[in-house]
């Protein structure tokens, strides 16, 4: 674990330049047979304060749905809602 911080800690205090691709980065760090970390860093143009949370949500429900039957259909209605709510935030075009 403390081996996995380090590196993470160091990933992260890399400057991230909109000059120099890639503007993010992820790992999945295995600590055990069962036990991983995800790490995900990003310039701030690519992910806010908002989305980070959205993701990283939407993100742990799809990993973790082949574990939990009852996850896989709330996932299912999940993308059912943000489909209907993509739809309802298209640019109406006359």
């Amino acid at each position: 674990m403390r081996a996995a911080e380090t590196w993470m800690q160091a990933d992260a205090a890399e400057s991230v330049s909109v000059e120099q691709w890639p503007l993010f980065g992820f790992a999945l760090i295995k600590l055990r047979a069962n036990e991983f970390l995800w790490f995900f860093r990003s310039h701030h143009l690519i992910m806010d304060g908002y989305s980070a949370p959205v993701v990283t949500r939407r993100l742990a429900e799809i990993y973790s749905a082949p574990l939990m039957s009852s996850t896989v259909q709330r996932c299912r209605e999940s993308q059912r809602k943000q489909k209907g709510l993509r739809r309802s935030l298209s640019p109406v075009v006359h």
